[in-house]
């Protein structure tokens, strides 16, 4: 009966023994979300993540003008642009709320700017050892025609990156 035992894993991967054998240590992980029922699986995944390592979970949502707002005229632009923008921020906090209720060692960040150049800094500022980001499934054409967020973030993070469908 032969048994491997983790330490017989990092030495088949040659880990073992090696400077990367004490970056397995995950004690922060970010969950960029975009506060759809696909970023949810992400974070319950990563509460799950979290709680098994005692690491710290930070759920970052970058925001973004709707285009509906992007061409709005008139006296109340301003205060329609406030109230969507309240309106996503309180949405992430309800979002933190309920993931601190899985898992009390859990913070929220808003931004707002560019996704990818937002996550990369929010990941660099709470030193994420691991990021967890969810997809929305092979919607080909749109993947063709605009690119895929996940695609970029994956390619551009400067920490691992595991993807959840």
């Amino acid at each position: 009966m032969n048994e491997r035992t983790e330490v017989d894993d990092l030495q088949l991967v040659g880990l073992r023994n090696s400077p990367h054998e004490r970056n397995l240590c995950v004690r922060e992980i970010l969950v960029p979300t975009d506060l759809t029922a696909e970023s949810r699986k992400a974070i319950a995944y990563a509460a799950s993540l979290a709680k098994a390592w005692n690491a710290h979970l930070t759920l970052l949502h970058v925001y973004k003008e709707p285009h509906s707002l992007e061409y709005m005229r008139g006296p109340n632009v301003c205060a329609a642009r406030e109230r969507q923008r309240q309106y996503t921020k309180n949405a992430l906090e309800l979002l933190g709320k309920r993931a601190k209720e899985e898992y009390d060692n859990c913070s929220t960040e808003f931004r707002e700017g560019a996704l990818y150049e937002e996550i990369a800094n929010s990941v660099k500022e709470v030193q994420a050892d691991l990021m967890i980001i969810s997809t929305r499934g092979n919607k080909w054409f749109q993947r063709v025609a605009y690119g895929c967020d996940t695609d970029a973030i994956v390619r551009l993070s400067p920490c691992p990156v595991l993807v959840v469908h």
